[in-house]
């Protein structure tokens, strides 16, 4: 099944309204208006961005999308994945950390359906990797059910 995730629009719509506020307030500056126009592109690059996670029998793909056209692909196979660590991202959002044993670890957060996270359990199982689970991933995870 595949699943989706995208960046959080909030958060960047308030920082792109703030950062267009002030540099109407320091417009004079040439130096600072250079360093908002890099913000306000980093910015609009960061809403045009999605992601998406496939999870196979055996293979987990992991793909960056910007403006519907995909930039960044992954495929990680089972024998490649050490470790999956469920823990909790702030105060309400659960997800996964995959350490590889090559490579650098990926963070899965955010995806959805949040079904992703009894897949990866399942994936996981199936394949025979170890599964790690914090104190307060397993609190939150009590919580729902």
């Amino acid at each position: 099944m595949i699943y989706h995730a995208q960046t959080q629009r909030g958060v960047l719509i308030f920082l792109l309204a703030l950062t267009l506020a002030s540099l109407a307030l320091n417009f004079d500056s040439v130096n600072l208006f250079s360093f908002y126009l890099i913000i306000i592109v980093f910015i609009l690059l960061a809403l045009g961005t999605s992601y998406e996670l496939t999870i196979d029998k055996e293979v987990l793909s992991y793909h960056i999308i910007f403006l519907k056209k995909r930039i960044y692909k992954r495929k990680i196979h089972a024998s490649q994945i050490g470790q999956l660590n469920f823990k909790r991202f702030g105060w309400i959002q659960t997800g996964v950390v995959i350490s590889l044993k090559k490579g650098f670890p990926l963070r899965i957060v955010g995806f959805k359906p949040h079904r992703y996270l009894i897949r990866l359990e399942e994936f996981a199982e199936e394949n025979r990797i170890p599964i790690m689970k914090t104190e307060g991933y397993n609190i939150l995870m009590d919580r729902t059910n």
